[in-house]
This record gives structure tokens, sequence and C-alpha cells, in this order.
């Protein structure tokens, strides 16, 4: 069971009472503590309910000049008792700080990016697969994705505007660096890297899914074991350098199965992150933009699905 520790710091004068707050769903130890004109409010829950108690706090003390802060202890004695196993996630401005932080272009994710790419582009030059794995691992396609997905359910536009220029930019870098090398470099359709990124069938469709949930799933759970696994199995990289390479060295027409296997990859991320994110009960703090959140996501679910679809269609007759 995970557990936080949440501290509120508010103005002595404004604050009410502990009794209260420790009849609150979820409180499993309270106290408080006055320095000056500051009062802190200190309370142990578990993950689960920890965003329930910061919205308590919120509509308590969100007038005041106040401050939450949310911790994640490493120890407590005595040992809280485990109660029947939940899902649990991280609540949702722990998530918001990890999508804003991953959805940043940044100097830094620009050189991991042009990096990838060059390391991507040797792997499948040289048909070595460590080298494309490494590129999977080290490519910074995936955040901006798992962002834009949680900017829709919380209905934050800001977010979701960062989030689609860090993606756009990204592709771009990636493309131009391929078709560079494609131009230059003796690009074979039998290269076995290129001829499996060229090759489309309902498998891609399947796999895809499975990893977008899987990594849905990490994000919400800040499971980060698994997020290298997730980086490998979406695979976003690699098919966006076939594409680049196959337009420079000249095969456009051939070079489309390898950007429809990118958007499947792409789709099933985002359709994947919006599904479960939603079903998690993620959703923005202020009840006014609820509705807002729930019919943008509504909207970004049939749009993926249609697309889905378009795919669909084009694999079977492809």
């Amino acid at each position: 069971m995970k557990l936080r520790f949440i501290e509120c710091h508010i103005p002595k004068h404004l604050f009410m009472g502990i009794d209260e707050i420790k009849q609150w769903d979820g409180v499993i130890w309270a106290n408080v503590t006055t320095d000056g004109a500051i009062s802190t409010i200190q309370i142990l829950t578990t993950l689960k309910d920890s965003e329930k108690i910061v919205d308590k706090l919120k509509e308590r003390y969100g007038g005041a000049n106040y401050r939450i802060v949310v911790f994640e202890p490493t120890m407590t004695y005595p040992p809280v008792e485990e109660e029947k196993e939940e899902p649990e996630r991280l609540i949702r401005e722990e998530l918001y700080n990890i999508a804003s932080d991953i959805a940043n272009l940044t100097k830094e994710n620009i050189l991991m990016l042009i990096l990838s790419t060059i390391v991507a582009i040797a792997g499948i030059y040289k048909d070595d697969v460590a080298l494309l794995i490494a590129s999977m691992i080290i490519a910074p396609l995936l955040g901006p994705n798992i962002a834009l997905s949680l900017s829709i359910t919380v209905a934050d536009y800001k977010l979701a505007l960062k989030s689609i220029k860090t993606i756009l930019v990204e592709l771009i870098f990636v493309i131009i660096l391929s078709m560079i090398a494609g131009h230059y470099l003796p690009v074979s359709l039998d290269n076995p890297q290129i001829h499996s990124r060229i090759t489309l069938d309902f498998w891609n469709i399947i796999i895809a899914l499975s990893a977008g949930i899987a990594g849905s799933l990490s994000t919400i759970s800040n499971i980060s074991s698994t997020v290298v696994g997730v980086m490998i199995a979406i695979a976003l990289l690699p098919p966006l350098a076939v594409f680049g390479l196959l337009i420079g060295a000249g095969y456009v027409g051939e070079s489309f199965s390898a950007l429809i296997l990118f958007l499947i990859n792409m789709i099933a991320i985002n359709l994947s992150a919006v599904v479960i994110f939603s079903s998690y009960g993620i959703s923005p703090y202020r009840w006014w933009k609820k509705e807002e959140a729930k019919r943008y996501t509504l909207y970004a679910i049939l749009l993926w699905v249609i697309l889905f679809i378009i795919i669909f269609v084009l694999i079977y007759y492809h």
C-alpha cells in the first residue's frame, strides 16, 4: 500500500480545528503545528485517498494564502495495516507535474532526439537490433503523447498546446534527419529492418494498443520499471526513421507504409491513455470544467477510433 504525507500551510487565524479533519474519509493520522502566524496541517493517508483529501483542503482554504505539499513517505511507524487491494494512481496534481515536465521542449530533449535518431538510422542501416532498442529507449517521443492525453482529460489548453508543439517539432526533426541520411546512404528495401516496417498486418494494431495501455497504466501508477518495455514495444522512432530514409532515397510510394505504422503506434498511445485516464477518474478539480473535460474526452476517443478504422481499412486493402 502506497502512502502520502500531506502538509497544508495556512494563516493561523483561518485554522478551524483538527477534530473534523481527523474524521475525513481516508485520513490515517492528522496533526497540526503552529509557528508564528502560520499553522501547518499534517495528514497521513493512502495514495488512493490523497486526491480527495487535497481537494477538501483546497475547498476549505483555497481562498487564503495557502500552500499544499505532498510527500511520499519511505516508512512510517507504527506500520499502517494493509487494506483490501484497490487500484491506486497518482493524484491529479502529481500526474500534471509529470506531464508538464515531459511535454517541455528543452535543449536536452532535442539533443536526445537527434542522438536517438542517429542511433536508430545506424541500427536500421546495419540491421542491428541492439542499436534500435537503444534508440527507442532514449528517444523522448512517448512523453508528449501521454501529456497530450492527460491535457484532454483535465481540459487544460496550455498543456495541450505545449504537447502538440513538442510532438510536431520532434517529428520534423526525426523526418528531416532521416531524409538527409536516406539521400546519402545506400538504402535498400531488402533490408530486414526496413522491410519489417513496410509490411503491415493487424498484429501491428493489437501490439500498439497493448503497449499503449501498459504505458498509460505505468504513468498513472508511477511504475517506472515498465516504461522501458513500453518504449520498446510501442516503437515510435524506428518507423518514423524508416519513413524519412525511404523518402530521402526516393522510395516515396513505399515510405507510406512506414508512416502508417508510426500513426498506428501514435494513435494507440493517445487512445489508450485517454481511455485509461478517464476510467481511473482523472478529471479537473473545478466542477465547471468537469463537463467540458468529459466532452473533450469523448471527442478525442471518437477521433482516435475513427482514425484507427481508417487505418484498419488501409491495411485490409493494402
